[in-house]
This record gives C-alpha cells, structure tokens and sequence, in this order.
C-alpha cells in the first residue's frame, strides 16, 4: 500500500485583459443538470466561490469509484447572459493540462520510448534561436526534473509566456511563437539553479516535455494525447483549446478575457474539457500521470489558473474524484486563500454525503 498527500498548484501569468463587465447583468440561473439531494450543499460552495470570485459560468462532475455520480452547470455560458452553462460545457483547464501531459510521458517511458534520466535537451538536438552560448547545465537536465518541476527554471525571474514579445522580436515575425520556438529562445536564457537540486513549479518545464513527446512519437503532443490516452480510455471532451471564437466547438463557454495565446500553451496549459471527461480521466491516472493500480491509497490536489479561468481537480483516497472549472472575470490570480476554502468546502459536501449514503 502506498499513500501519497500531494498538493499542487500552478498559475500561468495573467496577461492583459479586454474591457469586461464588473458583474452578471441579471441574476445568475439556476444550476443545471440533475440535482443530487447528497450534495445540496456542494451547489451552494460552488455558488458561493463564484459570488467571492465574480466567475460567470462553472461547471462541476465527481465521479466515485469510477461511476459518474454528479455533474452539474452553473452560469452563464455566453457574454450576453442568455445560454446557461451545460454539465458538459467545455472550458478551459491550464496548469491541469500538465498531469495529462504527465500521464503521456509516462506512458512513453512504460513504452520504453523514454527513461526518467534521459536527458531532455540532448535528446531534442535543438539550436538556440540566438547567438548566445546555451547555460552548460540544460545539458544535466532529465525527464525527471522536468516531470517534478525541477529543471532549474524559476518563472518569478522570467517567464516567457508573459514575455511573448521578447520572443517575437527574436524570431522577426509578427505572429505568436511556436512552443519549440520558445524552447530555443529559452535555451540562451540562464537556469535560476542547478537541475534537480531545488522544486520550483515551472510551466515551461512542461513545455518541453510537449516537445519531448513530439520527438519520441512523430507526432504533435495533441495528437499523441488524443491516440495513446483520450481514445483508450473513451474520452472526448479533453483536447485543444483555440484562440479564436470561431474555431471552438458550440459547447465552449465564453471567457471574459481577451488576448490569450492559449494554442503556444499546449503542453502546460492549452487543453479544454468537460468536467465528467477529466473525473473519467482523474479514474485511470492520478495527478502525477502514474496509472492508478488497485490497492493504491494516494490523494491529490491540483489547481490551474490562467487568465479568465481557473480549475481544480481533487483526488481522494476513499475513490472520489472532482473536477471543477470556472471562467474568472478578475484582473489578479485567485489567491492561495480561494483555493483553499474551496478545497475545504468540497471536502466537507464529499464528506457529509459519503456518511448519508452509508446510513
């Protein structure tokens, strides 16, 4: 038996965002989907983090023991406030994007495509995009470090993608990088301390263990994700998500932000999904992208926020599993103290209805 606490969060930089309204221009609807009596008072948490946080639209699924058990919409799901938010509605995830991308490294290495030591930059034979000599110790870097946010970035120094434009001005086109161009722009930039030696949660680590996997399958880190995870698994509802309007599908809500470069996110950030598709997912892996096993006896706690959005999955070792996603009209991340009260008030909803199902 092997038992596991860990509790992650990962925020991608707020970028600058358009004009929204303060708040609804009408009362919020009521929540569709079935009402679960059990879990009356998860509805009201959820309504009552949308109040404190001002997030227009939410969606909410728990799966127990690998049975969808709950799912629910909340909001609206349209800038005018006519489209109620569907159970199924896709949102976007972030960070949540990244045990995903770990469940694909995995794989690959339980493939035998990859090991945890092997050496990510020498295996990508990349070359920098600039003059300048690469920092001698990306060459130290492994596929562990990477996978444990230990490569030696430290986003509060510099992130690219809040500094998109550095990137563009080095590449001379006036278009949004490519996540490899961000790679070799990067590797002309200084490590902030030696890989491995100290966790420090980095988005662009997951960067490139998109492009590790692009190299060790020949194909694009969306298309290896749909084939070797999505399909097995019977799981539509997780895939890219697309800047423009016109390119999402019908059921992706509308985000009160504009200017986010969500497609150069991709590995670390840039996935859509429902919350019954990412509970369906959460029952096969668990947040460090380890396949769950019988007899397992872990939890994890994972949030992702970007710009406009914000996400949460909760794993639990009693077989619950949460997803919760929620688009986010303010202009500064959710703080440390949102995310917990959330967390806590889930628990609690999870808890009182495990103990009336066993009476």
């Amino acid at each position: 038996m092997v038992r596991r606490f860990r509790t992650a969060v990962f925020a991608i930089g707020f970028l600058a965002l358009g004009g929204c309204p303060p708040a609804f221009a009408q009362s919020p609807p009521a929540p569709t989907g079935t009402p679960v009596p059990a879990y009356a008072s998860l509805d009201q948490a959820i309504l009552d983090f949308m109040n404190r946080c001002d997030c227009p639209a939410a969606t909410a699924a728990i799966s127990h023991n690998g049975k969808l058990v709950y799912s629910r919409g909340y909001g609206w799901a349209d800038a005018l406030e006519k489209k109620r938010t569907l159970p199924d509605a896709l949102l976007r995830i972030g960070g949540v994007t990244q045990p995903i991308t770990a469940a694909a490294v995995r794989k690959l290495i339980s493939d035998g495509k990859l090991s945890l030591d092997t050496k990510a930059f020498k295996y990508l034979n990349l070359k920098p995009l600039r003059a300048a000599n690469p920092d001698p110790r990306l060459g130290d870097i492994t596929v562990a470090d990477l996978l444990d946010h230990r490569g030696g970035w430290d986003a509060h120094s510099f992130d690219p993608f809040t500094n998109m434009r550095a990137v563009e001005k080095s590449l001379h086109v006036a278009r949004r990088p490519r996540p490899v161009e961000i790679v070799r722009y990067m590797m002309s930039e200084p490590l902030q301390f030696d890989p491995g030696s100290e966790k420090i949660y980095s988005n662009f680590g997951y960067c490139v263990l998109g492009r590790v996997i692009e190299k060790a399958t020949g194909k694009s880190y969306a298309a290896y994700v749909k084939d070797a995870l999505m399909q097995p698994l019977g799981i539509d509802d997780i895939r890219p998500a697309r800047h423009f309007a016109d390119q999402r599908d019908s059921r992706e809500v509308w985000y009160p932000v504009k200017d986010v470069p969500i497609e150069v996110f991709d590995s670390f950030g840039g996935l859509i999904a429902s919350a019954p598709a990412l509970c369906k997912f959460l029952d096969a892996y668990w947040a460090n992208g380890k396949p769950r096993q019988p007899g397992d006896d872990e939890q994890w706690t994972y949030f992702g926020n970007i710009a406009g959005t914000t996400a949460l999955i909760r794993e639990r070792s009693d077989g619950y599993n949460i997803a919760i996603l929620c688009t986010v009209r303010g202009k500064k991340p959710l703080t440390e103290k949102d995310n917990r009260l959330l967390e806590r008030q889930i628990d609690e909803a999870i808890d009182k209805a495990a103990a009336a199902e066993t009476k």
